[in-house]
């Protein structure tokens, strides 16, 4: 799809969502892109510098959950570097880590998968799955996390908002090893939304 099309899409979904700044309106330029994400000390086309955590827990499921599914959306998603550049113009703001190593991954039933920076401690995420549900999306995580005896273990979670509209996440007590694939990652995904689909038939 034509960038500045997608970029004018992706506008219009995000801007309700996002702080009341102005949205750069420039075509997509994967050099730019690249210099966006990795100079975060030279940037001089921010305003703030925003943590790694608020990214991955705020800024972007907040933006995720304001698309809809649809194959423009999805692509938007499939390619990480035109997603975190497009964030980070709307909030005028740069992440205070490098971003441009994120991988996705399109898994059956549509699932989007980013494989995220090594996690460097407990809560960040190594897997983000962007999961169609309905008429927009889910955002399912896997973040690390310790066994009492120090082991590493990674735990399925889902990014939401609280009722009071603040960011916040669910645990679902489905844990995966450290070395835990892509492919393990989604299998854990398709199992817990199968049991919960399962469960909402079952009381109805």
């Amino acid at each position: 799809m034509n960038y500045i099309k997608r970029a004018v899409l992706f506008a219009a979904f995000i801007m309700p969502f996002c702080l009341p700044v102005s949205v750069r309106a420039a075509s997509y330029d994967a050099e730019a892109v690249a210099d966006d994400n990795a100079a975060v000390s030279d940037s001089v086309n921010r305003a703030v510098t925003v943590t790694y955590d608020k990214f991955v827990n705020e800024m972007l499921p907040a933006t995720v959950r304001a698309l809809t599914v649809s194959p423009e959306s999805r692509e938007s998603i499939a390619d990480p570097a035109w997603l975190v550049y497009q964030i980070t113009n709307a909030y005028m703001a740069c992440v205070d880590r490098d971003l441009s190593a994120i991988t996705a991954r399109t898994m059956d039933g549509g699932y989007v998968v980013w494989t995220m920076p090594k996690p460097r401690k407990e809560g960040e995420p190594k897997y983000i799955g962007f999961v169609p549900d309905g008429s927009g999306y889910r955002v399912m995580t896997l973040e690390k996390s310790f066994l009492l005896d120090g082991t590493e273990i990674y735990e399925l979670c889902e990014a939401i908002n609280d009722p009071e509209g603040i960011a916040d996440h669910i645990n679902y007590d489905i844990q995966l090893a450290g070395n835990c694939t892509v492919k393990q990652f989604a299998k854990a995904v398709h199992g817990m939304l199968s049991v919960e689909k399962a469960l909402s038939n079952k009381s109805h």
